[in-house]
């Protein structure tokens, strides 16, 4: 369990690094969107991404939900969900701060917990709401033939849709931990 952890850690505070080194061009989703909505997005997709750790080259996939109208989206669903978060990755390089909650039942009618990371870009080229998910044994569950893939796109589209913006515990705990904070009306 700790192990999953401390990989899961060290996935998410080094993504930041490896996106802004290693990507091609950024596909511009703000130009290509036709809206924004509130409480909903155009687009999900899994994107595989790989992280170099002490010289090991480790993949992973993160669902992002594109043509939104917050990237905060993922971690304020969580918030509202499962309360605050049990670790916050730093802000690295564009990527605003990761959220980590451990041990998390997603599903009633099901006995394994999950690992869950949920973040996002919002920036000139980019934005999108994202999660990363391994379950207690530390399977990513976003990898090709997972049969959580369609689930867990169903569960978090769900948190995006019922975002209650009455709601705002979240953007006090997350107000204390950012320099720059948008709250929606």
């Amino acid at each position: 369990m700790k192990l999953t952890f401390l990989i899961l850690t060290l996935i998410i505070l080094l993504s930041g690094l490896f996106i802004a080194c290693n990507s091609p061009k950024a596909i511009n989703h703000a130009n290509r969107c036709s809206s924004f909505p509130k409480n909903d997005f155009l687009e999900a997709k899994i994107v595989s991404l790989k992280s170099i750790v002490d010289n090991d080259t480790i993949q992973y996939n993160e669902l992002r939900f594109y043509c939104l109208y917050s990237s905060l989206y993922t971690k304020k669903g969580m918030f509202d969900a499962f309360g605050k978060w049990d670790v916050m990755m730093n802000e690295q390089l564009g990527r605003s701060s990761d959220f980590v909650w451990k041990d998390v039942k997603l599903f009633n009618n099901d006995t394994l917990t999950f690992q869950v990371a949920a973040g996002g870009v919002e920036s000139r080229n980019e934005m999108y709401s994202s999660v990363v998910v391994f379950d207690q044994n530390g399977k990513d569950m976003l990898q090709e033939g997972s049969p959580y893939i369609d689930k867990l796109e169903h569960f978090f589209g769900q948190l995006i849709k019922n975002n209650d913006d009455k709601k705002t515990d979240f953007y006090k705990n997350f107000k204390s931990h950012s320099p720059i904070i948008r709250i929606y009306n």
